[in-house]
């Protein structure tokens, strides 16, 4: 999680990139997944910008807060990956 004055500056995104390559090429992963707050729009479009793509709801998926919450699920096959890193 990043500070409130960190956020626009392109961090998440720069992490994203770097958990999702540590995934393909460390942990040798053929999926990378993600849940986000449907809420959340920043989130949702730092996903679309490495390259996830939405497969689904996730209805009273976390607890928190003293609630349920709805979250959308996010997933990048190594091959759709793979796919961007030949073609940049």
């Amino acid at each position: 999680m990043l500070a409130a004055d960190r956020w626009g500056n392109g961090y998440a995104t720069e992490i994203a990139l770097a958990l999702i390559d540590a995934a393909f090429f460390d942990l040798r992963a053929e999926r990378v997944i993600s849940t986000v707050d449907v809420n959340n729009s920043a989130s949702i479009r730092v996903l679309e910008k490495v390259g996830m793509r939405w497969e689904a709801v996730y209805r009273k998926h976390r607890r928190a807060k003293n609630r349920w919450w709805d979250c959308h699920l996010f997933t990048l096959p190594r091959e759709v990956w793979e796919a961007s890193k030949a073609n940049p």
